[in-house]
């Protein structure tokens, strides 16, 4: 997958968007239809020989009719995708779900839904700052997020005035043209472009790397995945929120060790952009421990021969 941004396209097919006009399966004084060659409604009939059960051909049929009813995008999306979950099953797929999501969305869901969330998120909190709106899909979104929402939180705490109103819609300004007028002279507004172009080199020097400091009760990091030494997916839990996904990777100056289901109380790190840095004196991490002082795991999770763990995945979570 490419870091360019994340859009949800519509895109429309021939093979549940044709048309499906038989009535004849949606007929409620017949119980058990006939369903033949001849019966197919036009958009199913070219999968008529891959479905095997006459109910999935009677729900494909729904779920089609269904997207053709609507006249609102995002609805038309999601019943593509639930018509393919159908097909994808009915095929054998073992994740018929995650199959079609990614047909359609050209993503996984796990990564694709946590950015969702997130920028809906930056969008309606009046706090987040309007240079980083909107969230851009690359590398770093996970922790462009955080710093937003951390100066977000920052301002609130400090009551400052809102940056923006909620549900604003930024309206075009016209303008009507206007003549020069005589002595115009070009030399103020060069100089305000160099005042502007030196301040945004100050801020972008000063904003190279960023400190953030997260402890408990308020946050906590559990550990999802270890994907190698450096980099790991965390379950970012801040206390009145809904806990966010995040993908993180850590600078190779310095192998932290952190195995899959444990929870750090406390997080000390230098954000480079491309990494976290947590080399320098008075960076790091804390475990959340137990009575006996070994740290807690995850329900499922347990110590190996490695001094690492062995988790299993639940079924109600999404595998990578």
């Amino acid at each position: 997958m490419t870091d360019s941004a994340i859009a949800r396209p519509v895109r429309y097919g021939t093979v549940c968007s044709d048309s499906v006009t038989n009535t004849n399966l949606y007929n409620p004084e017949t119980s058990s239809p006939d369903i033949n060659a001849d019966s197919l409604p036009q958009g199913l009939a070219i999968v008529r020989g891959l479905v095997a059960d006459k109910f999935s051909v009677r729900v494909l049929a729904r779920l089609a009719d269904a997207e053709q009813r609507t006249q609102i995008a995002t609805e038309q999306q999601d019943y593509r995708i639930a018509w393919l979950t159908v097909l994808r099953a009915d095929e054998g797929n073992a994740e018929p779900w995650r199959q079609a999501f990614w047909e359609i969305v050209g993503n996984v869901p796990e990564k694709a839904i946590p950015f969702w969330l997130a920028s809906q998120d930056a969008a309606f909190d009046e706090h987040f700052p309007l240079s980083m709106l909107p969230l851009r899909y690359t590398k770093t979104w996970a922790s462009d997020y955080l710093c937003g929402k951390m100066i977000a939180e920052r301002a609130r705490e400090a009551k400052l005035p809102p940056k923006k109103q909620s549900h604003s819609v930024p309206m075009p300004k016209l303008r009507r043209a206007t003549k020069k007028p005589k002595g115009f002279s070009m030399w103020p507004a060069l100089m305000f472009v160099v005042l502007v172009c030196a301040a945004v080199v100050v801020m972008a020097h000063r904003q190279t790397s960023r400190d953030f400091t997260f402890s408990a009760p308020a946050d906590k990091f559990q550990i999802l995945r270890r994907f190698d030494a450096y980099h790991y997916q965390f379950r970012w839990i801040r206390a009145g929120s809904e806990p966010v996904a995040i993908n993180t990777v850590f600078c190779s100056n310095y192998e932290p060790q952190l195995s899959e289901g444990e929870t750090l109380t406390w997080l000390h790190y230098q954000d480079l952009g491309r990494c976290w840095d947590i080399l320098p004196e008075g960076y790091g991490y804390r475990f959340e421990r137990d009575a006996q002082g070994n740290p807690t795991l995850s329900p499922g999770c347990v110590f190996n021969d490695r001094d690492l763990t062995d988790c299993k995945l639940n079924p109600s979570e999404a595998r990578f």
